[in-house]
């Protein structure tokens, strides 16, 4: 599976639009500032283990500041090299041959439920109640799921061990979760 998964980071990284777009920074930043600045793309490994990949994807595109900054998260199965999201373990009946459009998701009502049912209401935090979209990483202590950080500092975040996430899994994301055991 690792060719596969070279070949998709390439395209990935190295698709045209990108390429059009660096140039275009280039010669903005150019006519604008007077000097080069580039942007920064790069794939990061986050996680590893005998059966898949997890890889961060970032971009920052120069002179938008932190508007410019995105990022994504892929797994991979190093069986067959073919690219999944592990929130597809807690949503999808079966697996799918396509990533989810979103990579955000609100928690499942159950995994909602226990983790905030004892939730004081915060008046500064009003959404600190489970009631975002977060974000789920395989990392090397669990699964973690997490809010995107708005500057505010109510965001959340917590890392549920495999056998702690079995119960608000599917069928098959329940199959999945015994491989990180």
């Amino acid at each position: 599976g690792i060719s596969a998964i070279n070949h998709w980071l390439e395209r990935k990284l190295t698709d045209d639009a990108q390429l059009a777009q660096t140039f275009d920074t280039r010669r903005r930043m150019l006519s604008q500032m007077g000097h080069f600045v580039a942007d920064e793309t790069y794939a990061e490994p986050i996680f590893l283990n005998q059966h898949w990949l997890s890889v961060r994807l970032y971009r920052w595109a120069a002179g938008f500041g932190a508007n410019g900054i995105s990022q994504e998260f892929v797994s991979f199965s190093l069986a067959d090299g073919k690219p999944f999201h592990p929130w597809q373990w807690f949503i999808a009946d079966k697996p799918t041959q396509t990533l989810p459009e979103s990579m955000s998701y609100p928690l499942p009502p159950a995994l909602k439920e226990k983790l905030f049912a004892n939730a004081v209401p915060d008046a500064e935090c009003p959404s600190a109640d489970g009631s975002g979209y977060f974000q789920l990483t395989l990392e090397a202590n669990g699964i973690k799921f997490w809010e995107m950080p708005h500057g505010d500092g109510c965001e959340q975040e917590f890392i549920l061990t495999p056998q702690e996430a079995m119960p608000f899994a599917t069928p098959w994301g329940q199959t999945q979760l015994k491989l990180l055991e």
